[in-house]
């Protein structure tokens, strides 16, 4: 195995124990498979702690970690010093109960996997450490990248969510999922704050500020790596072989996956 992803995982073994030491119960999940809308959404949760705690001062992804932290990334041991939100924690990882009971409420967010594969297949191709070189249809095939690990996370998490919002709902109406979000969560929230989060936090937005201040990352990144793409749903249709798509169909059918079947 190259010694830079032995290296990378190592450290993040460690990273991921640390911050689990330091979780508490009124803490929330955050956690999708990657590229599924999760940053997207932390922005929106960024941009309303800003709204009222910070006089609006803007949020983007280099600046998002000290607003919605990430177990592996952030230092979960230090004292959260917000009041307008409880602290989400963001997380790609599958459930592990035995290191993830503390917090007592978990928010899944959903995608069609076949647009995530494609999403991930981007920032695999593009990741440093990743550095994957062989054919998408390989790449949903891949035990851990692909299929078998979409469902993998799905299945781990499905039964511990206290909500799960599918990512072309909260595209297509933002504001309602919001407002779910928040009244499940028994988390109050103005609405006027909401809509104005939401509007901040526009994909036009966030990829003006990623071209501005440049890639996060830039050392696990090529140069051309975006972690804002065009966020369309039902992209799977142009890129999905007929090969592929029976792979997918009949892996959901092994696995009892009944969403995303159209």
């Amino acid at each position: 195995m190259n010694l830079q992803i032995v290296s990378h995982y190592s450290k993040q073994v460690y990273r991921n124990v640390h911050g689990i030491l330091g979780l508490r119960p009124t803490d929330i999940w955050l956690t999708s498979f990657p590229r599924s809308g999760n940053s997207w959404f932390r922005v929106i949760l960024g941009n309303i702690i800003n709204l009222i705690e910070q006089d609006g001062q803007t949020v983007d992804l280099q600046t998002l970690e000290a607003l919605v932290p990430s177990l592996g990334l952030s230092n979960l041991q230090k004292p959260w010093p917000y009041r307008s939100l409880p602290r989400f924690i963001k997380t790609h990882q599958p459930y592990r109960s035995l290191f993830f009971q503390k917090p007592r409420r978990t928010v899944l967010i959903v995608r069609d996997p076949r647009d995530a594969l494609i999403s991930y297949f981007d920032l695999a191709q593009k990741s440093k450490v990743l550095n994957y070189n062989q054919t998408f249809s390989q790449f949903i095939r891949h035990p851990h990248y692909g299929m078998q690990g979409w469902i993998r996370h799905y299945q781990s998490w499905q039964s511990h969510a206290t909500l799960v919002i599918y990512y072309e709902s909260l595209r297509q109406d933002p504001q309602a999922t919001l407002h779910t979000a928040f009244s499940t969560l028994h988390i109050p929230c103005d609405e006027a704050i909401i809509k104005e989060a939401i509007q901040r936090s526009s994909l036009e937005k966030l990829k003006k500020q990623e071209v501005e201040s440049g890639i996060r990352d830039s050392g696990r990144y090529r140069s051309d790596f975006r972690a804002v793409r065009h966020g369309q749903s039902r992209s799977w249709i142009e890129t999905f072989s007929t090969e592929d798509l029976a792979y997918y169909q009949q892996i959901c059918r092994t696995h009892n996956i009944s969403i995303y079947q159209e």
